[in-house]
């Protein structure tokens, strides 16, 4: 058993997904091997150091995201981008030591039929709720519904997840249309890559209903909601 478990571990070196260590081992976004098992994502330091750098990104210098994705890290940033866009937004609450989120970009994420919808059809922004890097004197402010002091940006995401969805549990996924209305119920950790592409297709699909339906002429007749706010 130990000689095959060493076995399954070889090609890591060399830059091999090893996702029965997803959550455990770093991220494959952190990769410093070979290109032998390149899949398109950053596999050195300096390419992670270069979309560190993004100009105007917020917080680009302190998170990365993974598989190369075009992700933001603060939500009124993404906001702006998905309306400029016309995309629904994809809120992506996570943490440095969440390692079920992990697992969830190694195992899911990294699924072709996945990273093309989260490339193409969203507007990511993933929401570390455990950072401490401090806010800057005039962001921070007390929680209207924790009574607590929000100074760092972990706790303004944290408070922004506990306050408008009602839940502190990492990861946890959210589509919102341009006006911040849910598109679809949030979902929680599940491996299920065909459940995880099943929801973003559900989002997708309604926000393009509401466009429809906000494009149609006055007097047009409504399409019945969905029920969702």
């Amino acid at each position: 058993l130990s000689f095959g478990f060493a076995l399954y571990l070889l090609p890591g070196l060399f830059g091999a997904p090893v996702k029965l260590l997803s959550g455990i081992a770093p991220p494959e976004s952190y990769n410093e091997g070979g290109h032998f098992f390149d899949r398109g994502g950053p596999s050195s330091s300096a390419a992670l150091a270069g979309a560190a750098t993004t100009p105007g990104k917020k917080y680009a210098d302190r998170f990365h995201c993974p598989h190369n994705l075009d992700c933001l890290f603060d939500y009124d940033q993404a906001l702006a981008k998905a309306k400029t866009e016309n995309k629904p937004l994809m809120l992506d609450f996570t943490g440095l030591v969440c390692t079920n989120c992990r697992k969830m970009e190694d195992g899911v994420w990294s699924d072709p039929a996945v990273l093309s919808r989260l490339r193409d059809d969203v507007v990511l922004v993933s929401l570390y709720v455990d950072d401490r890097t401090p806010l800057n004197e005039s962001e921070i402010y007390t929680s209207p519904s924790s009574g607590k002091l929000i100074n760092t940006v972990g706790r303004k995401w944290n408070d922004l997840q506990a306050t408008r969805y009602k839940t502190n549990t990492q990861p946890y996924y959210v589509l919102v249309d341009n006006e911040e209305n849910l598109l679809t119920a949030p979902h929680n950790y599940d491996p299920s890559i065909e459940k995880f592409k099943q929801w973003m297709d559900g989002g997708k699909m309604e926000f393009e209903r509401r466009e429809a339906l906000n494009a149609k002429p006055q007097g047009s007749a409504a399409m019945p909601g969905l029920g969702l706010k």
